[in-house]
């Protein structure tokens, strides 16, 4: 399975747990109702700005979407990141 369809089963799987409809969900992040419909329907690909959306409404961590074999590899990163470029995390 492609990370992208992943992403986006599990964004619907939580959406799906908390009740929130299409609808709802469309309004609160201001991604248009048909659009989002799509993206969670594998129509439509989810932009970076959408998936950013979509987890500040939810309240979801995006390193939640990665799958676990993922998550070690990303925190690896960026705590390279932090430390080649300093900066607070």
């Amino acid at each position: 399975m492609e990370l992208s369809d992943y992403i986006v089963k599990l964004i619907e799987a939580v959406r799906e747990e908390r009740g929130i409809s299409v609808a709802e969900l469309a309004r609160r992040s201001g991604i248009d109702k048909k659009r989002l419909w799509r993206i969670l329907n594998n129509h439509r690909t989810l932009h970076a700005d959408e998936l950013v959306r979509l987890c500040a409404v939810m309240s979801l961590d995006m390193r939640h979407l990665l799958p676990s074999e993922l998550r070690a590899d990303f925190e690896t990163a960026r705590h390279r990141f932090f430390e080649d470029f300093g900066g607070g995390r």
